[in-house]
């Protein structure tokens, strides 16, 4: 087993042990697929500068991309968790085969 097997092992077992959730991922071009991730509603965003921090929360889902039917790159899904749809306001790739979506609540005419 290679060390990317092995990461991707661990998130999952992450997953299992501290609450997964069931997200409907739903890409322009092809049918929803529900996916495991782990999400937090109030994930702390912290953006440094020269003269201070800037701290704000959102939500935020982490999923393998393994696990998604189009690559979140080149993609604008919707996202469900639980009864709140939201879009990607921001990608953030961890190098090691899963993302970080950054939300913020769609359109209710589009879910």
């Amino acid at each position: 087993m290679g060390f990317l097997d092995l990461v991707a092992a661990a998130d999952r077992a992450a997953q299992d042990l501290l609450g997964g959730v069931t997200v409907s991922y739903a890409p322009e071009v092809r049918e929803a697929v529900e996916v495991q991730g782990m999400f937090d509603e109030r994930y702390v965003l912290v953006q440094a500068s020269a003269h201070a921090g800037v701290e704000q929360t959102a939500p935020a889902v982490f999923l393998r991309l393994e696990d998604l039917p189009a690559d979140p790159d080149d993609d604008e899904p919707l996202i469900t968790i639980g009864a709140k749809t939201y879009r990607v306001r921001e990608r953030q790739r961890d190098g090691l085969g899963g993302i970080r979506l950054l939300l913020h609540l769609a359109d209710p005419e589009e879910s």
